[in-house]
Order: C-alpha cells, then structure tokens, then sequence
C-alpha cells in the first residue's frame, strides 16, 4: 500500500525542485544530493533573457525560484507530519501559528536537530526580503546586489533544509539539465 502523505512529499519535492532548476538560479545536482550553483551571473543574465525573454525575464525568474523554494519548504514540512497550509514566504512571521514558519520550522529543529536554523532561517528571511519586496514595487536591475545572496545564503539553506528529509525522497528528484 502506497504512502500517500510520502507520495504527496515528493510530488512537492521534485516540482519545488524542478521550478528552482528552472529559474537559473540554482540546480540540484543527483551526485552530491544538494543544490548548487547553476551559473555565474553573466550566463544568469543570459539564461534569464533567452528562458523567458522579455524586459521582465529576471524578475520572473526569481519569482519562478522563490515558489520553488516554497514547494520545497512544504514538501519537507508535510514528509516530517508537521502540519502546513496556505504557506508561503509572504507568511513567514505571520502572527497565527497555524502558518508561521519560523513556528512551523522549530518544531522541524525539533525533529532534525542536525539543521543549522541560523543558516536555514537566514537564507529563507532574506529570499523573503527579496520577494517581500518584488510584490510591492518592481525595479529593473535591483537584483546585480542580490545574485551573490543565493550562492553565500540561500542554497546553504536550501541544503539545512534537505538535512530534514529521507534519501528516499531526495534520490527521487531527477536531474535535468
């Protein structure tokens, strides 16, 4: 008999996978089981122009990263039966409890206490910032300051994170090019 909660996990896993590979920003890579970095900012600019074109490719491109992350978060949430909904980073210092996710993450601490939560809710606050920031007011060009962000804060998160999960679940995520 399948395992319904763990089917729905990495169903979350490889699509938050898949859309963070598809952003340019990171790629998860099968051999080391983490995420990387996938380009360095030149071929970022030039990945982010010819994957999605148009004047506002970059910002599509982090906002296609930032739900990946999201799916990831739920994805490893739902697989450790720490019960979320409606969670996005725009909620993560939501006052209710029910979809805080600093809240939401002590209990993953909890469980995993091998997580770096310094690391983890450093990378995540700041995607959070740039999101936060996005859904208000979009600026062209804003991001130059923010590409080195992803590689020194955002995937060491990103990787914390994995730390949460079965290798079941992280040997399933294909690797795509």
């Amino acid at each position: 008999m399948a395992n319904t909660l763990h089917d729905e996990c990495a169903v979350l896993l490889s699509a938050g996978r898949e859309l963070i590979d598809i952003s340019g920003l990171a790629k998860w890579s099968t051999t080391s089981e983490s995420f990387g970095v996938r380009f360095s900012k030149p071929g970022f600019e030039a990945y982010h122009v010819k994957k999605f074109g148009g004047d506002h490719s970059r910002y599509i491109a982090w906002i296609v990263f930032s739900v990946g992350v999201e799916n990831l978060v739920k994805s490893t949430l739902k697989c450790n039966n720490i019960k979320c909904t409606r969670l996005t980073l725009d909620g993560f210092l939501r006052k209710d409890k029910e979809n805080n996710l600093v809240g939401l993450c002590v209990q993953l601490f909890t469980k995993h206490p091998v997580i770096d939560r310094n690391i983890f809710l450093a990378g995540l606050n700041q995607l959070k910032d740039f999101r936060n920031r996005d859904l208000h007011q979009y600026a062209i060009n804003v991001r130059d300051s923010n590409f080195t962000e992803v590689e020194n804060n955002i995937i060491p998160a990103l990787n914390e994170l994995l730390k949460a999960l079965d290798h079941v679940h992280s040997k399933k995520i294909p690797n795509t090019a």
